[in-house]
């Protein structure tokens, strides 16, 4: 014989034996008054079908009870762990390394030159826009009027930042304290 009929012949028997003990519960259960043990046994008198259906909803409870108990917790490779929130492979599995992992990396403050040239941008789109005086719209054209309050006016160079001049709003640049109490 091959090894696949022994496995075919191994599986057969088990289920005939699962079913045969599926088939013991449901008469058992039909017929629980036998439990009892007071002497008043009378066999369920029902029909067939009971037993059938009995048979049925335990033999797939017996199953899935085979089923779940038969599975395999999955394999962990040694030395590697995998932090739970972003899927990283962790350096360090310790706590220490674990709250590393987890702080919050800002995202690092632009330079001058970086600052100068989103401010040139942002001033040269605002200086390409068409914004007509308002003594134009007074003519009597709602189009021009309309223009005029809702565009952006251009803005004078003079409020650029300069290099110790902070553009995000939740920063303070770092420096000494000023001196707590009175004055």
């Amino acid at each position: 014989m091959r090894a696949g009929a022994h496995r075919v012949i191994f599986v057969t028997v088990r289920e005939i034996l699962l079913v045969a003990l599926a088939a013991l519960a449901a008469v058992l259960f039909l017929n629980h008054q036998v439990l009892y043990l007071d002497g008043d046994f009378e066999p369920y008198g029902g029909p067939l079908l009971a037993y059938v259906l009995a048979t049925l909803v335990i033999w797939m409870f017996l199953r899935a009870v085979l089923f779940a108990a038969t599975m395999r917790p999955t394999r962990i490779r040694g030395g590697v762990e995998v932090c739970p929130e972003c899927g990283q492979v962790l350096d360090d599995a310790t706590p220490q390394g674990l709250e590393t992992h987890r702080r919050v990396t800002l995202t690092p403050r632009p330079s001058h030159r970086e600052v100068l040239a989103a401010v040139s941008l942002r001033k040269a789109v605002d200086g390409a826009r068409v914004v007509t005086p308002r003594s134009h719209a007074a003519a009597g054209d709602p189009l021009a009027r309309l223009k005029a309050e809702v565009e952006n006016r251009p803005q004078s160079f003079d409020g650029m930042p300069g290099p110790r001049d902070d553009p995000s709003p939740g920063r303070s640049p770092k420096g000494p304290k000023a001196p707590e109490g009175r004055a």
